[in-house]
C-alpha cells in the first residue's frame, strides 16, 4: 500500500482539525487559493506573498487584524505544503460546512458522462458473466470460460440486449424510488417486481439471435386451453428472490462492519487494529469482491434455470412442460454433471462488472452528499 494513502493517524487528524478550527475553515480560502489543483511549489509561492502582506516582520505597517490573519495562514500552510497532510485533507473532507470545490454544475455533467462511459465499458462483462454461468459445461472442456465465450461471440455481440437491460435497470430504480421511505424499500422490492424484465433481458443475452418480438410471444405461450400464460414470466423467481435476499443481507452485514469499525477507530484513533479494520472494510476488494464470490453459486443456479427455459421456448414447447422446479435437484444435477467448479463459473467477469458498478454507485452517493450539503452550488 502506498504510505501516502494509509489511514490517518491520531496526530495527523489533530493537526488538520487544529488548522481548520475543528472543520469550520477552508484551508484553500485561508491561503487565498482558488484552484485546489495547484502544485506545492505554487502554494509555497503564495505563502511567501501572503507573509509579505500580513507578517509583522515583513510588513512594519501590519495591523492586529493582519497578525490574526497570519496566525491562521501558518497552520493552513503547514497542512497544504505537506503532501501527506494535503492528501488527507482533500480525501477525508475535514471541512464540515462548506464545499471546497468550485464548478459544481460542471462536475455534475462530467460525472454523468463518466458514469455513462463506465456503463458502456462494463456491459460486456455483465453479458460474459451471464453467458458463462448459464451455459452448461461440457465434460472435459471449458465451454463456459470467458475467453472462449468472447472468441465465439465477439465484442459487438456482447453488447446484445444493452438497451433492454438499461430499461430494466431503469424500471428497477423507478419502482424503488416510488417506494422510498416505506417499509418495502429496504427489501429490494424494485428488483423483485422487475423480475419479468430481468428474465427477458437475460434470455436475449443468452441467445443473440433472439428478438424481443419473437421471444415474448413464445415465452407467454400457454397450454392448449390457454392462449397466454403470464405465470411464465415468473419462471425461476424463487431462486431470484433468494439471490436478492442474500445480496441484501451481505450488503447489510458488510456495511455494519464498516460503520462499527470506523466508530471504534474514531473513539480510539491510536488503535492500529481498528484503524486497519476500518481501512480494509472500506476497501472495494472487501465490499465488492467477497459478496460477489459468495453470490456466484446462487447466480449459476438461477441462470441455469433460465437457460433451461430458453431451450423450451426455442423448441416450441410450453413452459409448463418443464414441470415443477426443485432447487435441491438442480444443485445436485449441476454438481454431478458439471462439477463443483461450475458454481464459480463467470466469477472473473462478474467481479469486474461489480467493481465498476459499485465504483459508479459510490461516486454517485458522494455527489449526492455534496449536493445535500451545498445545494446552492448546483442551482
Amino acid at each position: 500500500m502506498n504510505p501516502l494513502h494509509a489511514p490517518p493517524r491520531h496526530e495527523e487528524i489533530t493537526e488538520i482539525m487544529s488548522a481548520t478550527f475543528n472543520g469550520e475553515a477552508n484551508l484553500y480560502l485561508i491561503m487565498e487559493i482558488a484552484d485546489e489543483e495547484v502544485s506545492i511549489e505554487q502554494i509555497k509561492k503564495q505563502y511567501r506573498d501572503l507573509a509579505r502582506r500580513y507578517h509583522p516582520d515583513k510588513n512594519p505597517n501590519a495591523t492586529e487584524q493582519d497578525r490574526e490573519r497570519m496566525s491562521m495562514i501558518v497552520p493552513a500552510y503547514k497542512v497544504l505544503s505537506n503532501e501527506r497532510l494535503r492528501y488527507l485533507y482533500d480525501t477525508y473532507k475535514f471541512s464540515a460546512k462548506e464545499s471546497r470545490r468550485t464548478g459544481a454544475n460542471k462536475r455534475m455533467v462530467l460525472y454523468e458522462l463518466f458514469t455513462l462511459g463506465l456503463s458502456v465499458a462494463s456491459f460486456p462483462f455483465h453479458n460474459l458473466d451471464t453467458i458463462c454461468k448459464a451455459r452448461p459445461r461440457v465434460k472435459g472442456g471449458l465451454s463456459d470460460s470467458p475467453w472462449r465465450v468472447f472468441r465465439e461471440r465477439g465484442l459487438y455481440s456482447l453488447y446484445r440486449g444493452t438497451v433492454f437491460t438499461t430499461l430494466t435497470d431503469f424500471v428497477h430504480s423507478l419502482i424503488e424510488k416510488r417506494l422510498q421511505g416505506t417499509y418495502l424499500a429496504p427489501i429490494g422490492i424494485g428488483k423483485v417486481l422487475g423480475y419479468p424484465a430481468t428474465l427477458i433481458s437475460n434470455l436475449i443475452v443468452m441467445n443473440p439471435s433472439l428478438t424481443l418480438g419473437a421471444l415474448v410471444p413464445a415465452l407467454l405461450r400457454g397450454a392448449k386451453d390457454k392462449e397466454f400464460d403470464f405465470k411464465n414470466l415468473w419462471y425461476g423467481y424463487s431462486i431470484y428472490a433468494l439471490t436478492v435476499g442474500v445480496d441484501l443481507g451481505l450488503n447489510y452485514i458488510f456495511n455494519k462492519i464498516r460503520e462499527k469499525s470506523f466508530e471504534k477507530y474514531i473513539k480510539n484513533p491510536q488503535s492500529k487494529l481498528w484503524r486497519y479494520i476500518s481501512y480494509v472494510s472500506s476497501y472495494q476488494l472487501f465490499t465488492s469482491g467477497i459478496p460477489t464470490l459468495l453470490l456466484c453459486p446462487f447466480d449459476v443456479v438461477l441462470y441455469q434455470y433460465q437457460y433451461r427455459l430458453l431451450g423450451v421456448v426455442q423448441s416450441g414447447a410450453t413452459v409448463a412442460s418443464l414441470g415443477a422446479l426443485s432447487l435441491k435437484n438442480t444443485v445436485l444435477s449441476i454438481y454431478q454433471t458439471q462439477g463443483l467448479s461450475k458454481f464459480f463459473s463467470g466469477l472473473v467477469p462478474s467481479l469486474v462488472y461489480r467493481f465498476i458498478a459499485d465504483y459508479a454507485f459510490e461516486e454517485g452517493e458522494r455527489l449526492d452528499d455534496e449536493y445535500d450539503e451545498n445545494p446552492e452550488e448546483y442551482q
